[in-house]
């Protein structure tokens, strides 16, 4: 005797809500660090100016925007192009601190800024190979774009691309910046 496949509501709701907590997981994987939380302290000399540093201490009063990045990260190649001129724009602004992390483990500084000035990048960057400030902002993929507001908190956390478009980032960068005015 064949069975005919009947609906069960009570399977249907359990598959519901199974999707519905994976994601619930999801978007929390792809927030990064908790949004209010106060930003952990980074003090390190710049890669690409050791005279200057890093000090997110320091920098309390300030809009902070740190990308998370590294040379073999295929979405963050476009992001950065974007990410410098951002950087360009706003440079000079007194509210702003623009910079990144880099956090390749297995190259030197040298091999680091060679990577850098290749491609002329001018915004700040601090190494990350120990993976220490990383542990610290819960990077846990990368690109990783962590904004701090003027009270050292943490106001915005997301993973990844939305685009690779680099005028699309370009524009997504300036209106974030701009709504922390």
């Amino acid at each position: 005797m064949v069975q005919k496949n009947e609906f069960d509501p009570k399977q249907l709701v359990s598959w519901l809500i199974l999707l519905l907590l994976l994601a619930m997981m999801i978007s929390r994987f792809d927030q990064g660090m908790p949004l209010g939380e106060n930003a952990p302290q980074i003090q390190k000399n710049l890669l690409n100016d050791p005279s200057k540093e890093l000090n997110i201490e320091a920098l309390k009063g300030k809009v902070v925007i740190l990308d998370f990045w590294a040379t073999w990260c295929g979405p963050c190649q476009s992001t950065l192009p974007a990410l410098n001129q951002v950087y360009q724009k706003y440079k000079d602004e007194n509210w702003l601190w623009i910079g990144t992390v880099n956090t390749d483990e297995d190259l030197t500084d040298t091999q680091i800024k060679a990577f850098i000035d290749k491609r002329k990048f001018v915004f700040p960057v601090v190494t990350d190979g120990n993976s220490q400030i990383s542990m610290k902002y819960e990077v846990r993929s990368l690109p990783t774009l962590v904004v701090i507001d003027k009270d050292g908190r943490i106001k915005h956390s997301k993973i990844g691309v939305t685009s690779r478009n680099p005028q699309t980032i370009y524009d997504e960068l300036v209106n974030l910046i701009e709504s922390m005015r």
